[in-house]
């Protein structure tokens, strides 16, 4: 019986380290998680104003934004359209927005579009300082090994 007894405390002591050691891991992570929410609405709030505070001007701010997430690609393609889909130009002509024109070739590249069909399209739709280029390191990093 005193064996049971001393196993029953050991084991005990053994949970309530646990219990510290699960509390310890929630805190850290609440802690974390709140830091994060903070961290994402400062990044909230500095992009809210390169829509036209701090000196940048409107027409800059999507571009800006897009080649962050492909966004201003994405942008220039109606919602029931693919982005490897033949669009219309957008109404303002065509986009300058060279990491823009990346995402999409990368896109269309990885989708199986051929490399004449995706120069067609950046022609149409993006002013590019060097298009081969691009398309050549574009499809390039999508061909298989």
């Amino acid at each position: 019986m005193a064996r049971v007894a001393a196993a029953a405390d050991a084991l005990r002591d053994r949970i309530d380290a646990v219990e510290r050691e699960v509390g310890g891991l929630a805190h850290g992570l609440r802690a974390g998680t709140e830091r994060l929410r903070a961290e994402l609405a400062d990044v909230a709030a500095a992009a809210g104003t390169l829509g036209g505070g701090a000196g940048v001007p409107d027409a800059v701010a999507p571009a800006a934004l897009g080649a962050t997430v492909g966004a201003a690609a994405a942008a220039a393609v109606p919602e029931d359209e693919e982005v490897g889909d033949e669009a219309p130009a957008a109404p303002q002509g065509r986009s300058t927005d060279v990491d823009g024109a990346r995402i999409v070739a990368l896109e269309r590249a990885l989708g199986g579009r051929p490399r004449d069909e995706t120069d067609r399209y950046l022609a149409e739709h993006y002013d590019l300082p060097d298009r081969a280029t691009l398309l050549g390191e574009v499809y390039d990093l999508a061909a298989p090994d």
